[in-house]
């Protein structure tokens, strides 16, 4: 009887790779993005825009079966990116090239990109990136069969998944990791883990990824003996596949059913299963997956009585195998071969298939031995450290027994300085009682000061619950605004910045403010000024934004002018309206105004910026009305309100301030987060860039993504 290889299913190894491109549906669909992409390419005006076009095409160029030409493009996005200092792509481009050399089955080519890519993650803190990276390297692993090492990188992957709560690919890679411990035969605990992510696809509604885990489970019950169970597994991915029309899926599930079969001696149902996968292998020319299925079909033949057929599919499964260099599929199809014409009483023919098979077996045990060999090396080298350390041991018990005498000596020269040191102590206690007095009154001095500054702090603390009462909490901001998030942090425990939001009818007014100073005096000025804000909009019924800040200026002097000095502090703002606002609308109408604070806005994928009145809410020289500036975006745009603090924060490796333009970078590479993910890359940006320096001012940031 031949031996039955298994038709095993693929882990998510697309998972990562495909991250500028949706995984298709058809090649003619391809064909269409493909035309589409180069008509961008040639209309391409600026480098940014034509190396994601190019990055872009590798995608769509590898999902049509064609690694080589996705690598050109890839390298042609490498090259224009490096030549503008396009860092940010680099990443992105170093993994499209690592997936075209994997496809290709270059794997150290395809380490070496994946390891420069990871290393420019790691160099941005881009977690999303990283856990890819590490994802990418654990397939390489896998496919070298290395199954610890491609443990250790799928860990780490999941580790930092799960540190980004991504559930879908914490159910993607705790597959993976399923499929390793299915390799390393260790099928119970595969099992275990193969369900937990087949569990959380369901939650997701993931259905092209249920189709994955349940033929990994039918693999695994087949193993386990449990026939029937296997193939209710195997149904039910058949089902989900064939109502997707997810080809790959479809004849990956066929050959599993097939094998199947096979196993339960139902050899004409297997060979029924077989042909549906052909028709989809043979599409996708993969010699790897078509030596495999072209055996299974062999012995199906073979079961049903006819050996002219299974010697036909055997000789091209061989030839199959020959071109993809898979050692195990030649022996198989060779060791068919002999079989069948053994059986036919060709025996000068089979004498021929036997040699074959017994040297792709000497060349498979060669390979085994050859690691044999460098586990020899390895104990012989460990055998020499051996012999080095006892050498060393000796060495050491020498110097132990000169160390000895040396103390001896000290020991002497110690007690002739203890007597001198007798001497001295009495005078060293005389010292002591006075001293000790000393500190006494000191010690009742600390305590006053601790008392009072006790009394200052719990002011100060009550001074800061007043502030909080003036401003909306970011509960109610989240009510009016769900996709926003506040970054507020102030220098110390009260602060002059200060967020504000009010509704007016339909209209709803936000804003984030920078007062003068921080700590107690900016914010009394921020008293000053939101109760002028707020007034200006209740009190003297003001709508348009512009008015608004030019009656709250107006406020703000009259206020300061009742001390009858001249006072100069004041406020910079950056006010936004939201004109008949309605969370359903696709379209959002704003006004905004701003005093030294400019606007920004993020519509598809494009940061926009508008500048704001240089002159702030206080004593001006010439001071002229606000603009009020109208704009209409849709849903999927952002929009940023901001104080100055964090573009002015010291830090970096060389002490530097932040400054606006990475802060722009930062926003544009994170709007497209939910709020609480932006804010915690936000708080970890400004933490890290500020390092052990000191915060220099309050820091204020106000981010609404309008869907």
């Amino acid at each position: 009887m031949l031996k039955i290889p298994f038709l095993k299913t693929l882990p998510h190894f697309l998972l990562f790779t495909a991250l500028f491109f949706c995984i298709p549906f058809s090649y003619a669909q391809h064909a269409h993005k493909i035309d589409s992409l180069g008509k961008k390419l040639n209309e391409a005006l600026h480098d940014t825009v034509r190396v994601k076009v190019l990055l872009n095409l590798s995608g769509e160029t590898l999902n049509q079966g064609d690694p080589k030409k996705a690598l050109e493009w890839a390298q042609k996005s490498l090259h224009l990116a490096e030549r503008n200092n396009f860092q940010r792509a680099l990443g992105g481009i170093y993994n499209a090239m690592a997936t075209a050399y994997v496809t290709m089955s270059d794997y150290p080519k395809g380490m070496e990109c994946h390891q420069k890519a990871l290393a420019i993650r790691l160099a941005r803190n881009d977690k999303k990136g990283i856990a890819g990276s590490y994802n990418n390297i654990g397939i390489i692993y896998f496919n070298l069969s290395d199954f610890p090492k491609t443990l250790e990188y799928f860990q780490k992957s999941l580790k930092m998944q799960e540190e980004l709560k991504n559930n879908y690919l914490i159910a993607a890679t705790i597959g993976n990791i399923a499929v390793v411990y299915e390799q390393l035969h260790d099928d119970s605990l595969s099992m275990v883990f193969q369900q937990k992510s087949f569990d959380m696809h369901k939650v997701m509604n993931n259905r092209s990824d249920m189709v994955s885990s349940l033929n990994n489970l039918g693999t695994l019950y087949r193993k386990k003996k449990q026939l029937n169970k296997a193939l209710d597994m195997h149904n039910q991915a058949l089902k989900i596949a064939l109502e997707l029309d997810e080809k790959d899926k479809m004849k990956l599930t066929y050959g599993n059913v097939g094998t199947l079969y096979l196993a339960m001696n139902k050899p004409k149902e297997a060979l029924e299963m077989f042909l549906k996968a052909k028709e989809f292998t043979e599409e996708n020319d993969d010699k790897k997956d078509r030596s495999t299925l072209y055996s299974l079909m062999a012995q199906a033949f073979l079961k049903l009585g006819k050996p002219n057929d299974a010697v036909t599919y055997f000789n091209q499964a061989l030839e199959l195998a020959k071109s993809a260099g898979n050692l195990n599929e030649q022996k198989e199809a060779a060791q068919g071969l002999y079989e069948i014409n053994k059986s036919k009483g060709d025996y000068k023919t089979a004498v021929t298939f036997l040699e074959i098979a017994r040297q792709l077996n000497d060349s498979i045990f060669n390979s085994s031995k050859n690691e044999s060999l460098n586990s020899l090396k390895t104990q012989f080298a460990l055998d020499r450290q051996e012999v080095q350390l006892q050498s060393k041991a000796e060495e050491e018990l020498k110097k132990q027994e000169e160390e000895k005498a040396r103390q001896r000596i000290i020991i002497y020269v110690a007690l002739c300085v203890l007597i001198l040191v007798l001497v001295f102590s009495y005078f060293l206690l005389q010292r002591f009682r006075i001293t000790r007095k000393q500190n006494r009154i000191i010690e009742s001095q600390k305590i006053l000061v601790e008392e009072k500054n006790k009394e200052i702090t719990d002011s100060i603390m009550y001074a800061k619950r007043l502030q909080q009462a003036i401003t909306p909490t970011v509960e109610l901001v989240k009510q009016t605004f769900p996709g926003s998030f506040i970054y507020f942090q102030p220098k110390d425990i009260i602060a002059g910045d200060f967020y504000w939001m009010e509704r007016k009818g339909n209209d709803v007014y936000i804003a984030a403010a920078d007062c003068t100073g921080h700590g107690v005096p900016g914010a009394m000025v921020s008293v000053v000024c939101c109760n002028a804000l707020n007034r200006a909009l209740k009190e003297f019924d003001l709508s348009h934004t512009g008015p608004l800040l030019d009656k709250t200026r107006d406020l703000v002097l009259e206020t300061f002018a009742k001390s009858g000095e001249e006072i100069k502090d004041g406020m910079d703002i950056s006010l936004l309206r939201f004109i008949d606002y309605d969370q359903t609308a696709s379209l959002l109408s704003l006004e905004w105004s701003g005093a030294n604070n400019s606007f920004w806005y993020i519509e598809g994928n494009e940061f926009k910026t508008i500048k704001c009145d240089k002159q702030s809410i206080g004593k001006t020289d010439n001071p002229m009305p606000f603009h009020s500036h109208m704009l209409s975006l849709p849903k999927t745009s952002s929009v940023y309100l901001y104080t100055d603090g964090f573009a002015d924060q010291f830090g970096g490796p060389k002490g530097k301030k932040f400054k606006y333009k990475q802060l722009e970078e930062l926003l544009l590479r994170i709007n497209y987060l939910p709020g609480p993910e932006q804010v915690t890359i936000i708080e970890h940006s400004f933490e890290t860039w500020k390092g052990g320096l000191e915060q220099v001012d309050d820091v204020c940031i106000i981010g609404i993504t309008l869907s």
